[in-house]
């Protein structure tokens, strides 16, 4: 039987804008809060979760405050355990009503963005490194 090639589906423009404006908030969450510990365990800090999820809010994927520092290991529990819920409820906790009541004001906001705001994003977060290093 003669295999045949799986053709990989070639990312649009659209998405490899939004893949690089996700990867260098990442990027300047790490330059920003180098040497911080994560939020739940305090060991060092590696990846920045978004706790609303980047499919349930334009708005709040790109926002500073819908991220949270955590290393590896609770990243890990987040998405792949039943501690995910918990370790949740534990930041919405730590951090306050106030976070709480931002970040769900903000979750409710229905927004597209455009090309124009993700290069915007993407020139923001470059001139922020730029900066810092």
């Amino acid at each position: 039987m003669k295999k045949t090639k799986l053709k990989r589906k070639s990312k649009s423009t659209r998405r490899k804008t939004i893949d690089k404006a996700d990867k260098l908030l990442q990027n300047w969450m790490r330059v920003k809060h180098a040497g911080e510990r994560c939020e739940i365990c305090g060991e060092p800090f590696q990846v920045s979760h978004h706790y609303i999820a980047k499919s349930q809010s334009t708005i709040l994927r790109f926002d500073e405050e819908n991220l949270i520092l955590v290393c590896n290991k609770c990243h890990f529990k987040i998405h792949r355990t039943t501690q995910g819920h918990y370790i949740g409820g534990l930041i919405a906790f730590i951090r306050g009503s106030k976070w709480l009541n931002y970040i769900t004001t903000q979750k409710n906001i229905l927004k597209t963005l455009t090309t124009k705001d993700l290069e915007e994003k993407i020139e923001y977060y470059n001139n922020k490194i730029n900066n810092e290093i």
